[in-house]
């Protein structure tokens, strides 16, 4: 994996650099550290006894979620697949947004 392809805010490379199989890797590492990050926050929480953020039924209390989406690059929609695989591999769930800009993305990050 070429180190060059990470940048201050997000991940860029070439074709031959940012293939499925690097995408499905950086999803994997992405998805480990937002589930450990999720699981320290939840102890932390139950341990001073406060109620956790996410009080809503459903899969949303046990694991975290990310946003995921896209530019309009023909390479985008392998990269997207690649790189949710990764992520979901952890237990992590992934709301797909889609083709959008990236203050598109960043609202929706924000939101969940």
């Amino acid at each position: 994996m070429n180190p060059e392809i990470f940048r201050e805010y997000d991940i860029r490379g070439l074709n031959e650099e940012l293939d499925d199989d690097t995408a499905g890797r950086i999803g994997m590492a992405y998805g480990t550290i937002i589930r450990k990050s999720f699981a320290a926050k939840k102890t932390s929480a139950n341990r001073d006894g406060k109620k956790s953020e996410n009080t809503k039924p459903g899969p949303g209390n046990l694991f975290p979620t990310v946003a995921v989406g896209m530019d309009n690059r023909a390479s985008s929609p392998a990269i997207a697949q690649a790189l949710i695989r990764g992520i979901t591999s952890t237990c992590v769930n992934v709301v797909f947004v889609g083709e959008v800009t990236t203050p598109e993305l960043y609202y929706a990050v924000h939101k969940l």
